[in-house]
């Protein structure tokens, strides 16, 4: 068990350049990544809530922690409380044992979230596949060029003249999920799909 402590610079690592969807690299051919800062948060009457210390305190720009967090949410001596539970086992009923537990808690986090499921498939039946498909066949007809520029041009154009209504065709045809769980178990490790594929279903009694 540790307590929820400051001074560590909680980001995470990310392309130099993400807008223009371009990653740079060093001399050495390593990529060049940039620290990144977490958002700000916010508090019930939706004012800002900065993540990390302000400008003009002695740790600037440092990642407040937990404990910090929840006091300024009005947890009295939340810097006092252990950051988590031994093995994150939290004792039943149990709602101030640990900064985690406080968190969990909190009325966006027991609300939950929702998750769309979708059912297994082969990347060979995957619909993004024909979307990105349709996409290179709209590539090779835009002007041969060797500027990185224009090329990179053609690529987001290609993307964005695939018409939605071809997207939701190919997400609806073909096989069904039965189906495609069927031939992602059948097919295991190949690189193409048999032309068979049809027949065989029909064979296994797969409809």
């Amino acid at each position: 068990m540790y307590y929820s402590k400051n001074g560590h610079n909680n980001c995470f690592e990310a392309a130099t350049q993400p807008h223009l969807l371009k990653q740079v690299y060093q001399p050495d051919g390593t990529a060049l990544k940039q620290k990144v800062k977490m958002c700000d948060g916010s508090f019930a009457d939706g004012s800002s809530q900065s993540l990390y210390y302000r400008d003009g305190h002695d740790l600037t720009r440092v990642f407040k922690g937990m404990g910090q967090i929840l006091q300024e949410w009005g947890y009295v001596g939340a810097l006092k409380i252990r950051a988590e539970c031994l093995k994150f086992h939290c004792e039943k009923g149990a709602v101030q044992c640990c900064c985690q537990q406080m968190l969990y808690n909190e009325p966006d986090f027991v609300t939950g979230f929702c998750a769309i499921l979708f059912p297994k498939f082969h990347y060979k039946l995957n619909f993004i596949e024909k979307w990105w498909g349709y996409s290179k066949w709209i590539y090779c007809q835009c002007p041969v060029s060797s500027k990185e520029a224009d090329l990179e041009c053609n690529v987001l154009t290609s993307l964005k003249l695939i018409p939605l209504k071809c997207i939701c065709q190919f997400s609806t045809r073909g096989l069904n999920g039965k189906q495609a769980v069927w031939a992602s178990k059948q097919y295991h490790g190949h690189c193409v799909l048999p032309e068979s594929i049809m027949r065989d279903l029909t064979t296994a009694g797969i409809n």
